[in-house]
């Protein structure tokens, strides 16, 4: 159940991941702080059953904030997208943020992958950390 000090701790880190994102349009899954990177974490044991609400609200604005900054059309026209392209995006959105989680807290290393981008095709390029190597993000 949400309480009211819930509810405000959410508007709070929801307005401080809108800030970042505007901030940081071309940032990678490995520039997101780890405040950041925990909220944005959908987890199945949360009260509510799927992702709703704040996790889309982070994402949509980010992945459209995106298209809208490498779009060619006027700022100022209206786009379009397909529901099921936002949902599939999101999925793979959530499995970058898990590979920071990897990156950092494992002994494999992550290349760096668009946070709000989603090319066809796009790879992860991972290799065990040596001893020595500074993490790189």
């Amino acid at each position: 159940m949400w309480t009211s000090h819930n509810l405000k701790m959410k508007k709070d880190v929801l307005k401080r991941s809108l800030a970042w994102i505007r901030k940081h349009p071309d940032a990678t899954n490995l520039d997101v702080p780890d405040e950041l990177v925990s909220a944005w974490i959908f987890e199945d044991d949360e009260v509510e059953s799927k992702p709703a609400g704040f996790y889309f609200a982070v994402f949509t604005f980010g992945f459209l904030q995106r298209s809208i900054s490498t779009s060619s059309l006027p700022m100022t026209q209206p786009r379009s997208i397909p529901v099921s392209v936002v949902f599939e995006c999101f999925g793979m959105w959530q499995m970058k943020l898990g590979l920071v989680e990897v990156h950092r807290k494992t002994d494999l290393q992550i290349e760096p992958l668009s946070l709000f981008a989603f090319p066809e095709g796009e790879q992860i390029t991972y290799w065990p950390r040596r001893e020595g190597d500074v993490e790189r993000s």
